[in-house]
């Protein structure tokens, strides 16, 4: 009889780690999971047209921990604003995935995958397309009906551009040709973001100084504010990219020299707005006396606009 009782214990514990292997097993199920990524309509210009990122960081977390296995938490290949990540993930979990995009080999941002965090860095040369670079991230279950899920990214930077007007340039032109530029900002730019909240932190402690460098001559900085009919050229004399809050204005300094390094001329402007996923266009008689200024908001890179201008 105490056999038959053993025989019969052991079958129990048999059909119930069975059943408890099955029900992990079920639980536990892998799905092929696809996402595609794109960057925003950005026109066909040569200039902050987006074409130089290149490569995506896809940051995944479950329960707030990194998932670290290399066939979830990867970099993938862009290409003309678009990629495509798969992967293999658990039915029935929440996951968060963030995405950086940004032009591989750039010198100035570090990604932190633990905190999912990028630190910017300054200091070098302005007038860099390698700056450059888009973010977003996004939180979903995974399920049998789970679709192809789609996200489009979105930059964390201001733009602040600098353009020349056509009689100011034929004026340096005849005196001393303007060659290079140099942008500094007195605050307002931060040196972290946090890609699942899009937070910044850590301000710069010091002035943002984007080094001389060559000015732009592949295209014309064209502006067009608010009830105008069309847009007017200028001579795109300094384009960067600065990470900030979602508005600051700082006081900017831009340096104009010539071939020979020699400066030409200081063009100090005070409290310029800089919003994120904005351009705003500093141009005019930047060097003729009296100067005039106008800044522009532009909403290329997002809606609505906003015009100042300082005469």
């Amino acid at each position: 009889m105490k056999q038959v009782l053993r025989l019969a214990a052991a079958a129990a514990l048999l059909i119930l780690a069975a059943s408890c292997n099955k029900e992990a097993t079920i639980a536990e199920k892998e799905l092929p999971v696809t996402m595609n990524i794109t960057l925003p309509e950005l026109g066909t210009k040569a200039i902050a047209d987006g074409q130089k990122v290149n490569k995506v960081h896809c940051i995944v977390f479950r329960n707030g921990k990194l998932i670290s296995h290399s066939d979830v938490t990867k970099t993938i290949t862009m290409s003309a604003g678009q990629a495509t990540y798969t992967t293999r993930l658990i039915s029935g979990q929440t996951y968060k995935i963030a995405f950086w995009a940004e032009v591989a080999d750039n010198a100035y941002y570090t990604v932190d995958y633990a905190s999912a965090t990028v630190a910017a860095s300054y200091g070098s040369a302005g007038n860099d397309e390698n700056r450059d670079a888009f973010f977003n991230a996004m939180e979903f279950t995974v399920t049998d009906a789970t679709a192809a899920l789609s996200v489009t990214l979105k930059r964390p930077f201001a733009q602040l551009n600098y353009g020349l007007s056509a009689a100011d340039k034929a004026l340096a032109d005849a005196i001393s040709p303007i060659a290079k530029a140099e942008v500094s900002l007195d605050g307002g730019a931060y040196t972290k973001l946090n890609l699942l909240t899009g937070e910044v932190s850590a301000p710069a402690t010091v002035p943002v100084v984007f080094a001389s460098a060559p000015v732009i001559t592949s295209e014309k900085l064209k502006v067009q504010p608010a009830g105008a009919t069309a847009a007017t050229e200028y001579e795109y004399l300094s384009m960067n990219y600065i990470l900030v809050n979602q508005e600051v204005t700082p006081n900017a300094t831009l340096k104009l020299y010539d071939a020979s390094n020699a400066l030409v001329t200081t063009v100090n402007t005070s409290l310029v707005p800089l919003k994120r996923n904005y351009r705003t266009n500093i141009v005019g008689n930047l060097i003729s006396e009296p100067a005039q200024i106008n800044i522009v908001v532009d909403p290329t890179f997002s809606t609505p606009d906003n015009n100042k201008i300082i005469p």
